[in-house]
């Protein structure tokens, strides 16, 4: 009969290996026991305290390497135009995530009379408003640009009305994809400042 001499229990003849733990179990029944009582000794120099510090050391160079290794992905990421981050728009306000539906409502507000839609459908959107506000600037400009195109029209002066008449689809553009990417910047010209 031999026993185990890291756990004791019971290792059958024909058997090299401890059924309870897998030690490798070769030589006699007393060297078995010698060795039982010799680990435990060493054993019992481990204490909780001791098992507990380990722990908290291991976790602590953990956290720490851990920490560092996001600090450098985060500024890798930020100058890295493979990131996705480096291409998010930057808004001028600490705006929440905005929602498809304001930013199509938004992006819809550059669209002639459409400008009043933000008002209506996003109230409580101060993203949707700028972007009403951008396009009822729009709007006026273009009635404004409208009848100063039909007066040089009648004064046979052409050039002038197509140049002014491709502003407005320019602007238009220019607004609609501001609004749908999430951006707050004014119009060029007669959009005012930029929101602070």
């Amino acid at each position: 009969m031999r026993n185990c001499p890291k756990c004791g229990s019971y290792v059958p003849e024909n058997s090299i290996l401890c059924p309870s733990c897998g030690r490798l179990c070769i030589g006699t029944t007393k060297n078995a026991r010698e060795h039982v009582k010799a680990e435990k000794k060493q054993d019992s120099s481990w204490s909780a305290s001791t098992v507990t510090k380990t722990i908290e050391e291991d976790w602590t160079k953990y956290a720490q390497d851990y920490a560092d290794n996001n600090n450098q992905f985060e500024q890798h990421q930020s100058h890295n135009p493979d990131s996705e981050d480096y291409y998010q728009p930057k808004t001028n306000l600490d705006l929440p995530e905005l929602t498809i539906l304001e930013r199509l409502v938004s992006a819809a507000a550059y669209f002639h009379v459409f400008f009043i839609v933000p008002f209506i459908v996003c109230p409580n959107s101060e993203f949707a408003k700028f972007h009403g506000r951008q396009g009822a600037r729009l709007f006026a400009l273009t009635f404004i640009l409208g009848i100063m195109a039909n007066v040089l029209d009648l004064l046979f002066i052409n050039t002038i009305s197509m140049v002014i008449g491709a502003l407005v689809p320019i602007f238009t553009i220019y607004g609609a994809i501001n609004a749908f990417t999430g951006r707050m910047n004014p119009l060029p010209i007669i959009g005012g400042a930029k929101p602070e």
